[in-house]
């Protein structure tokens, strides 16, 4: 086994250029059709600059260097675990997500539950939006609805980093990466005409008390909502308070009739789990 992943590590470092990537799109792509009983096919989009695997009707976007053995399973256990512990969708709910990513949780949601919803994906870094569109336009998925905008405390541009790996990205303090429309969810859910909010997936790397200070008429219309804090970020960026938002979060929250259900911990996040006690459970 140490043997064909080391080969398999020479084989993608070797060929992951301009000139191998077909040659590494073909092996891969009947290696893991062969390893899933159908025709899966893997390439390489050189306008957007990212891998795209396709399995039968369903396709999944792959960030940074290729993985050409994504799980799945695993993808939708990590997902559930950390967001959809406390919450399951059902027909016909309105669910927004703030710091869609390239769109792994839409993904689950969308393929994972039996239920028809009506998602808002939010994305701010341009690029990682990008992935998030083509996800969501290849899958033919009308219920899902992009928009590439920060959502923060008050309407005004902000800087959004811009570093290999999407997840690392933050608004920032300083002029540097990608200039983005800043907007609250209030004035977000007026421009949209939201009349219910079933669920809030918040996930935007220490941003997320600005993003709370701007939903102070929404947050009450709220049913569910799970917010990853980034407190455990801080030590790897000299205890930055920026990173600092887990006991602003549970005290909102709490001051919005929110019963908080549960934390989880994972390498980088405490993801906060609540209830809104004065809405009927949908």
């Amino acid at each position: 086994m140490k043997l064909i992943a080391k080969t398999k590590s020479i084989l993608i470092k070797y060929l992951d250029n301009n000139y191998g990537r077909l040659l590494l799109a073909i092996i891969f792509s009947i290696i893991q059709s062969f390893k899933n009983f159908g025709f899966y096919r893997i390439f390489y989009s050189k306008k957007l600059k990212f891998w795209i695997h396709t399995k039968g009707s369903k396709t999944i976007v792959v960030e940074g260097i290729p993985n050409f053995s994504v799980s799945e399973k695993r993808m939708n256990a990590g997902t559930l675990k950390y967001f959809f512990k406390h919450y399951i969708p059902k027909n016909n709910d309105i669910i927004i997500e703030i710091g869609a990513g390239v769109g792994n949780d839409v993904y689950v949601i969308n393929t994972f539950f039996d239920v028809e919803t009506e998602i808002y994906a939010i994305e701010a870094h341009p690029q990682t939006f990008s992935k998030l569109e083509t996800l969501v336009h290849r899958n033919r998925w009308t219920n899902v609805k992009c928009s590439n905008i920060a959502i923060v405390e008050s309407k005004k541009e902000v800087w959004i980093q811009d570093s290999d790996n999407h997840s690392t990205n933050r608004i920032n303090s300083v002029e540097s990466g990608y200039r983005i429309e800043g907007i609250t969810l209030d004035e977000f859910v007026k421009k949209n005409n939201i009349k219910k909010i079933d669920y809030v997936k918040m996930n935007i790397e220490g941003s997320e008390k600005d993003a709370l200070l701007g939903m102070e008429n929404e947050l009450n219309k709220i049913s569910n909502i799970v917010i990853a804090c980034h407190d455990k970020l801080a030590k790897y960026y000299n205890n930055d308070p920026f990173y600092y938002t887990r006991e602003f979060v549970i005290e909102t929250l709490k001051r919005h009739n929110f019963e908080i259900l549960d934390e989880v911990e994972s390498t980088y996040h405490i993801t906060i789990f609540a209830k809104n006690t004065k809405l009927e459970i949908r």
